[in-house]
Protein backbone atom coordinates (compact mmCIF):
# COMPACT_ATOMS: atom_id res chain seq x y z
CA UNK A 1 0.00 0.00 0.00
CA UNK A 2 3.04 2.30 0.09
CA UNK A 3 1.92 5.76 -1.17
CA UNK A 4 5.43 6.58 -2.44
CA UNK A 5 5.57 3.58 -4.77
CA UNK A 6 1.96 3.04 -5.79
CA UNK A 7 0.56 5.12 -8.66
CA UNK A 8 -2.97 4.73 -7.29
CA UNK A 9 -1.98 7.24 -4.59
CA UNK A 10 -0.87 10.01 -6.98
CA UNK A 11 -4.00 12.10 -6.39
CA UNK A 12 -3.47 11.86 -2.63
CA UNK A 13 0.17 12.87 -2.97
CA UNK A 14 -0.85 15.91 -5.04
CA UNK A 15 -3.30 16.90 -2.30
CA UNK A 16 -0.58 16.50 0.35
CA UNK A 17 1.88 18.64 -1.65
CA UNK A 18 -0.77 21.35 -1.91
CA UNK A 19 -1.85 21.28 1.74
CA UNK A 20 1.65 21.00 3.24
CA UNK A 21 3.28 23.40 0.73
CA UNK A 22 6.16 20.94 0.35
CA UNK A 23 8.57 20.39 -2.52
CA UNK A 24 9.12 16.74 -1.60
CA UNK A 25 7.35 14.24 0.63
CA UNK A 26 8.81 11.27 2.47
CA UNK A 27 6.56 8.55 3.89
CA UNK A 28 7.69 6.74 7.03
CA UNK A 29 5.74 3.58 7.87
CA UNK A 30 4.80 3.81 11.55
CA UNK A 31 2.27 1.05 11.89
CA UNK A 32 1.10 -2.01 9.96
CA UNK A 33 -1.75 -3.94 11.58
CA UNK A 34 -0.83 -7.39 10.26
CA UNK A 35 2.71 -6.89 11.59
CA UNK A 36 2.14 -4.82 14.75
CA UNK A 37 -1.31 -5.98 15.90
CA UNK A 38 -4.76 -4.42 15.76
CA UNK A 39 -5.44 -3.45 19.34
CA UNK A 40 -5.92 0.07 20.58
CA UNK A 41 -2.74 -0.23 22.68
CA UNK A 42 -0.62 -1.44 19.76
CA UNK A 43 -1.92 1.36 17.51
CA UNK A 44 -1.25 4.03 20.15
CA UNK A 45 2.21 2.65 21.02
CA UNK A 46 3.31 3.23 17.38
CA UNK A 47 1.37 6.39 16.45
CA UNK A 48 0.81 8.57 19.51
CA UNK A 49 2.18 12.11 19.50
CA UNK A 50 3.18 11.99 15.82
CA UNK A 51 1.75 14.57 13.43
CA UNK A 52 1.07 14.44 9.67
CA UNK A 53 -0.26 10.89 9.51
CA UNK A 54 -1.81 9.16 6.53
CA UNK A 55 -4.12 6.29 7.45
CA UNK A 56 -4.63 3.70 4.68
CA UNK A 57 -7.22 0.97 5.17
CA UNK A 58 -7.75 -1.96 2.82
CA UNK A 59 -11.03 -3.76 3.45
CA UNK A 60 -11.71 -7.46 2.87
CA UNK A 61 -13.63 -6.35 -0.24
CA UNK A 62 -10.43 -4.67 -1.56
CA UNK A 63 -11.77 -1.17 -1.05
CA UNK A 64 -8.98 1.27 -0.12
CA UNK A 65 -10.04 4.17 2.09
CA UNK A 66 -8.43 6.38 4.67
CA UNK A 67 -7.63 9.81 5.92
CA UNK A 68 -4.94 12.35 6.67
CA UNK A 69 -4.51 14.59 9.69
CA UNK A 70 -1.82 16.95 10.93
CA UNK A 71 -3.18 16.48 14.47
CA UNK A 72 -1.56 14.15 16.99
CA UNK A 73 -2.98 10.76 17.93
CA UNK A 74 -3.04 10.13 21.67
CA UNK A 75 -5.20 8.52 24.32
CA UNK A 76 -6.73 11.75 25.58
CA UNK A 77 -10.49 11.69 25.13
CA UNK A 78 -11.53 14.36 22.65
CA UNK A 79 -11.51 15.60 19.08
CA UNK A 80 -8.82 17.44 17.13
CA UNK A 81 -9.25 20.59 15.07
CA UNK A 82 -7.37 20.35 11.76
CA UNK A 83 -8.02 22.48 8.66
CA UNK A 84 -5.73 20.22 6.61
CA UNK A 85 -7.54 16.93 7.30
CA UNK A 86 -9.24 14.90 4.59
CA UNK A 87 -10.70 11.48 3.90
CA UNK A 88 -10.18 9.60 0.65
CA UNK A 89 -11.47 6.77 -1.49
CA UNK A 90 -8.81 5.26 -3.79
CA UNK A 91 -11.30 3.35 -5.95
CA UNK A 92 -12.85 6.65 -7.18
CA UNK A 93 -9.78 8.93 -6.83
CA UNK A 94 -11.88 11.08 -4.50
CA UNK A 95 -10.78 13.42 -1.70
CA UNK A 96 -13.26 14.61 0.94
CA UNK A 97 -11.78 17.72 2.55
CA UNK A 98 -12.82 18.79 6.01
CA UNK A 99 -15.55 21.41 5.91
CA UNK A 100 -14.81 24.94 7.10
CA UNK A 101 -14.99 25.51 10.87
CA UNK A 102 -15.38 21.83 11.75
CA UNK A 103 -13.80 20.98 15.09
CA UNK A 104 -13.85 17.19 14.87
CA UNK A 105 -11.31 16.29 12.19
CA UNK A 106 -10.00 13.26 14.08
CA UNK A 107 -10.48 11.92 17.55
CA UNK A 108 -8.91 10.06 20.39
CA UNK A 109 -11.11 8.08 22.74
CA UNK A 110 -10.11 5.36 25.16
CA UNK A 111 -11.24 1.98 23.84
CA UNK A 112 -11.03 2.87 20.13
CA UNK A 113 -8.33 3.00 17.48
CA UNK A 114 -9.04 5.56 14.74
CA UNK A 115 -11.80 8.19 14.47
CA UNK A 116 -12.35 10.78 11.74
CA UNK A 117 -15.23 13.26 11.72
CA UNK A 118 -18.59 13.24 13.45
CA UNK A 119 -21.86 12.11 11.96
CA UNK A 120 -25.03 11.92 14.02
CA UNK A 121 -26.06 9.75 16.96
CA UNK A 122 -22.45 9.91 18.23
CA UNK A 123 -21.19 8.09 15.14
CA UNK A 124 -17.98 8.92 13.30
CA UNK A 125 -17.47 9.29 9.57
CA UNK A 126 -14.58 6.82 9.54
CA UNK A 127 -14.13 4.54 12.53
CA UNK A 128 -11.71 1.69 13.24
CA UNK A 129 -12.65 -0.38 16.25
CA UNK A 130 -10.36 -2.15 18.68
CA UNK A 131 -9.28 -5.55 17.22
CA UNK A 132 -10.47 -4.43 13.78
CA UNK A 133 -8.84 -7.31 11.85
CA UNK A 134 -11.27 -9.79 13.39
CA UNK A 135 -14.62 -7.97 13.66
CA UNK A 136 -17.10 -5.98 11.59
CA UNK A 137 -17.34 -3.10 14.09
CA UNK A 138 -15.39 -0.68 11.88
CA UNK A 139 -17.58 1.55 9.74
CA UNK A 140 -18.12 4.63 7.62
CA UNK A 141 -21.03 7.00 8.08
CA UNK A 142 -21.87 10.18 6.22
CA UNK A 143 -21.95 13.20 8.47
CA UNK A 144 -21.25 16.91 8.15
CA UNK A 145 -17.51 17.04 8.89
CA UNK A 146 -16.33 15.77 5.50
CA UNK A 147 -19.40 14.87 3.46
CA UNK A 148 -22.18 16.77 1.70
CA UNK A 149 -25.88 16.00 2.07
CA UNK A 150 -25.98 14.86 -1.56
CA UNK A 151 -23.19 12.29 -1.19
CA UNK A 152 -24.50 8.71 -1.40
CA UNK A 153 -24.77 6.91 1.97
CA UNK A 154 -21.61 5.14 3.13
CA UNK A 155 -19.78 6.47 0.07
CA UNK A 156 -16.34 5.47 1.39
CA UNK A 157 -17.37 1.81 1.54
CA UNK A 158 -19.36 1.22 -1.65
CA UNK A 159 -22.71 1.82 0.03
CA UNK A 160 -22.14 -0.46 3.02
CA UNK A 161 -21.75 0.82 6.54
CA UNK A 162 -19.57 -1.79 8.28
CA UNK A 163 -16.44 -3.46 6.96
CA UNK A 164 -13.75 -5.93 7.95
CA UNK A 165 -10.21 -4.65 7.66
CA UNK A 166 -7.67 -6.67 5.67
CA UNK A 167 -4.81 -4.25 6.36
CA UNK A 168 -4.25 -0.86 7.94
CA UNK A 169 -1.04 1.09 7.46
CA UNK A 170 -0.20 4.44 8.96
CA UNK A 171 2.54 6.61 7.54
CA UNK A 172 4.04 9.79 8.86
CA UNK A 173 4.20 12.26 5.97
CA UNK A 174 7.43 14.24 6.26
CA UNK A 175 7.43 17.40 4.15
CA UNK A 176 10.65 18.79 2.71
CA UNK A 177 10.57 22.50 1.86
CA UNK A 178 13.94 22.74 0.04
Amino acid sequence: LNPEKNERFNFINLTLFEKLKAKKLTFKLLYKATRDGDSEDEFHSKCDNINNTLVIIKTKENNIIGGFTTALWNCINGYNYDDFAFLFLINNNKIYNIKTNQKCASGNWKGYCILFGVANNQLNELFLSNKFLSNYNSYTYNGCTYFDKNDPPFILNNGKRNFLVKECEIYQVIPNFN
